[in-house]
């Protein structure tokens, strides 16, 4: 991030998959909206690279307070703009980078769903916190809320446990399954 230069910024981990003309079209939603900070569906596949009828979008609109009950996108889904938004530097954290960073840039803009599957997320692959306990994930979510995020002891607490239930209305609401596109 230290070395990035252009206005758009995204991203894109080595196994995932963007489709054709995302950024483009992720670019006209944010400038004929005059959005700052967005993200689009994405569908899933097996760490072998198999599309498993999995699609994921989420709310329309997040807000700061949004992002601190979950973190609703996927990270290669997401864009910012740089320079309304400022280059956005976190904390070095094992795990939940990605959530650290939208929680910074949350601060400065709503981030808005482009409702059109732009990615596929490649789920299960080593190293992957979806692949992690939850007891795991828990724990790194409290470090991210009381380290990253500065939070004492018992605001930690509290939003760690947001998440936990929000993951689950996530899971319910936002994530269909036997869904091919």
């Amino acid at each position: 991030m230290r070395e990035a230069k252009g206005k758009w910024i995204a991203f894109l981990d080595s196994d995932d998959i963007w489709m054709p003309h995302k950024l483009e079209k992720q670019i006209r939603f944010m400038q004929e909206n005059d959005y700052h900070f967005s993200y689009t569906n994405y569908d899933e596949m097996t760490a072998e690279g198999v599309r498993n009828d999995v699609f994921v979008t989420g709310p329309k609109r997040i807000t700061k307070n949004g992002f601190y009950n979950y973190c609703w996108p996927g990270c290669l889904t997401v864009m910012y703009d740089a320079e309304t938004v400022g280059l956005i530097q976190i904390a070095d954290i094992k795990k939940n980078n990605d959530y650290a960073m939208w929680l910074k840039v949350c601060r400065k803009a709503d981030c808005y769903l482009l409702d059109e599957n732009l990615a596929i997320y490649r789920r299960g692959r080593k190293g992957s916190v979806s692949t992690h306990s939850i007891r795991t994930m828990i724990a790194w979510h409290y470090r991210l809320f009381h380290e990253a995020e500065g939070q004492n002891s018992l605001y930690a607490a509290i939003n760690t446990i947001r998440n936990l239930v929000f993951g689950l209305y996530k899971k319910s609401r936002y994530v269909k399954r036997g869904y091919m596109q």
